[in-house]
């Protein structure tokens, strides 16, 4: 029964009992939020003290890699466009006696220091000569190296026809 007036002892006690339990469940979901986001925040630094450590030790490393770089290719001759790349490989087919019937360069990527070359030779040997000849020019050109090889068989007696796919850089 809802009366006007005055409440008795015993409904402000069942009030404040209410407001008591309320305000209970209200904070236990505020306490949950807040240890959910806490947590999140602890899983993120745990990630980002883990790419830390990885950035510092490719950091550490670039020191190390960059001067390899730098013995690599100060041995190397300046090659800077695809004609004197080209000359190079003729040169080391020439000594190797490897017999190149066409060679076709193709510009894969240009970036501000070097350029890649994808590059196909076609020759027509013995496979001995060639794999002469791939060892002669990754060993000799350290920014050369070899995607594919596919070898045709003509006839018994003739050589087989050879295509060569390599890789190269040039430094700008």
């Amino acid at each position: 029964m809802l009366r006007k007036g005055k409440s008795t002892k015993r409904e402000v006690i069942l009030f404040v009992v209410f407001l008591a339990i309320y305000a209970a469940v209200s904070m236990d979901k505020l306490i949950e939020k807040a240890y959910n986001s806490f947590h999140k925040l602890q899983e993120e630094i745990v990630l980002t003290e883990k790419n830390l450590f990885y950035l510092k030790s490719v950091s550490n490393n670039a020191g190390q890699i960059n001067a390899e770089y730098d013995a690599i290719f100060a041995q190397q001759p300046a090659i800077r466009d695809s004609d004197k790349l080209m000359q190079e490989i003729n040169n080391i087919a020439r000594r190797q006696r490897v017999n190149i019937i066409n060679i076709k360069p193709s510009l894969v990527n240009d970036e501000e220091r070097r350029k890649e070359f994808s590059i196909k030779i076609e020759s027509q040997d013995d496979i001995a000569t060639l794999a002469r000849f791939i060892s002669a020019l990754t060993e000799e050109k350290k920014n050369i190296g070899i995607e594919r090889v596919q070898v045709k068989a003509q006839g018994q007696e003739e050589l087989p026809r050879i295509s060569l796919w390599l890789n190269a850089s040039t430094f700008k």
